[in-house]
């Protein structure tokens, strides 16, 4: 659903309509095992939190947009843990709230956990990371994209149905 005057979603709505039916002809090409991977490498936070289940076709499209998005257009890669644990070190009471006043999702997360302060944030940090931030179908989308490139005649140097294939198992 579009979100109106919300460009990163609106964008993420329309890519749906091409990458969903190259993520649906991709997943009825993989066997079994291959597609029990992906929904053993997809973050819980897809899986339950924001309602994806068990589907892997489901589960790779929305990673593959996901990843596009953050890959491509903004640039980040995927978080580790490492880094995300020193970032929670620099926060102050007041800097967590002022954190909470701009990121939603991460208010609503701490929320859900009854994390009110940054000392409960870093005592928790380790179940907040499995829960929402650790990402290992990211990751592993993420060494797809580094490797994705165009040859100078212009065509893909990569599939993602042979990358899938190939590293899968």
């Amino acid at each position: 659903m579009i979100v109106p005057h919300d460009l990163d979603n609106a964008e993420h709505e329309i890519l749906h309509c091409f990458v969903n039916p190259i993520a649906a002809e991709i997943a009825s090409k993989l066997s079994s095992e291959e597609l029990q991977k992906i929904i053993d490498l997809a973050p819980d936070s897809l899986k339950i939190d924001r309602g994806y289940g068990e589907h892997a076709e489901s589960l790779l499209a929305e990673q593959l947009i996901r990843k596009y998005q953050s890959f491509f257009r903004d640039k980040k890669a995927p978080v580790e843990r490492e880094t995300f644990l020193a970032e929670l070190k620099k926060y102050s009471d007041e800097n967590l709230q002022k954190t909470f006043e701009n990121n939603e999702m991460l208010h609503s997360n701490c929320e859900s956990m009854g994390i009110e302060n940054s000392k409960e944030f870093r005592i928790r940090a380790e179940e907040y990371f499995e829960r929402f931030v650790r990402d290992d179908l990211g990751v592993f989308l993420y060494q797809f994209w580094k490797k994705f490139s165009f040859s100078p005649d212009g065509s893909c140097t990569e599939s993602l149905e042979k990358f899938l294939h190939e590293n899968l198992n």
